[in-house]
């Protein structure tokens, strides 16, 4: 049968068609063993049909190449559309099985999605709620600050009146009558506490110490309460002590009660004398800030006015 001339695609150029490196003929030029004919015959338009799939599904068609180039003169027009449609049928099951990858991706992530916002609701209920506590506490503790100021001004004055309205005070004004009154307030507490049984008093003293709201007077008050063992012992069994404060305690509960064995005068202060102390230990202390803060600590260190001493001085160097 004569060869058939026909036009390609719309647009394709006459002459070969590139497959993945091998090329099959358009229809402008004659294909062997591919004729005109009626149906069931090869024709032309079997190749433009196979044109139309390498633009569709080029990383299949190398197949299709493989078996044109085989059969070439045979005209097995049934393998080569057979070889398409495995080809086609490869791509869909490679296509269907990725988009069940991706569905399966999708639902995981919304899986998430769902688990995030949940936790985020908790979350913003949480916030909400502490934001009330808050709100509360704050409110109770203007209420406690407005009384303790009424209380004072009316034991100061020896009167109640009735015309102060303490809620129209903004906080740093009730701040500062309150300082205006912290004296007034220390005597007032140190009458009181004599009337209190002396667990009472030592546990007031402790609280006092680790209390967060402890004023610049704690280690002052300390100074003077580590003269009481009980005291110590208290601030050694503490939950919130620790071995350093432990021993800082103990030594200066010894420096307290040590005998006196000497005085030597300062070398900065004109007038400023420290006392050396020995201990029930036999260790011994010194007044002086530097034995009190931190040779008290460290059981082998001595101050500059315990060196004079040891050396026969009156003055440390």
């Amino acid at each position: 049968m004569p060869p058939c001339h026909r036009p390609g695609p719309a647009g394709a150029p006459a002459g070969r068609i590139p497959v993945h490196g091998a090329e099959i003929q358009s229809s402008d030029t004659p294909v062997d063993g591919i004729g005109c004919g009626p149906p069931g015959y090869e024709n032309a338009r079997d190749v433009d049909s196979l044109a139309a799939v390498v633009e569709e599904r080029p990383d299949r068609m190398g197949q299709i190449a493989e078996a044109v180039r085989r059969r070439r003169g045979g005209g097995a027009h049934e393998e080569i559309l057979e070889a398409a449609v495995d080809a086609l049928e490869l791509g869909e099951a490679a296509l269907v099985e990725e988009v069940t990858g991706l569905e399966d991706t999708v639902g995981n992530l919304r899986g998430e999605l769902g688990a995030l916002r949940k936790e985020y609701a908790n979350l913003f209920n949480d916030m909400e709620m502490l934001q009330d506590s808050l709100a509360e506490a704050t409110v109770k503790i203007r209420k406690g600050r407005e009384e303790r100021l009424s209380v004072l001004k009316a034991l100061k004055d020896c009167a109640v009146s009735e015309e102060d309205n303490l809620a129209k005070l903004s906080d740093a004004e009730l701040n500062t009558e309150l300082e205006k009154l912290s004296g007034f307030r220390d005597l007032w507490e140190k009458f009181v506490d004599i009337f209190r049984s002396d667990d009472a008093r030592l546990k007031r003293k402790i609280d006092y110490h680790f209390s967060p709201r402890a004023g610049g007077d704690k280690w002052r008050k300390f100074v003077r309460n580590v003269r009481d063992p009980q005291f110590v012992q208290n601030i050694v069994n503490h939950p919130q002590s620790d071995p350093t404060l432990a021993l800082h305690a103990k030594s200066m509960h010894e420096l307290s009660r040590g005998a006196p064995v000497n005085t030597i005068k300062s070398s900065r202060l004109p007038g400023q004398s420290y006392e050396i102390r020995r201990t029930s230990t036999g260790r011994l202390a010194c007044t002086c800030p530097d034995w009190r803060f931190k040779a008290s600590i460290e059981p082998d260190r001595d101050c500059k006015h315990i060196k004079a001493h040891k050396l026969g001085l009156s003055k440390a160097e």
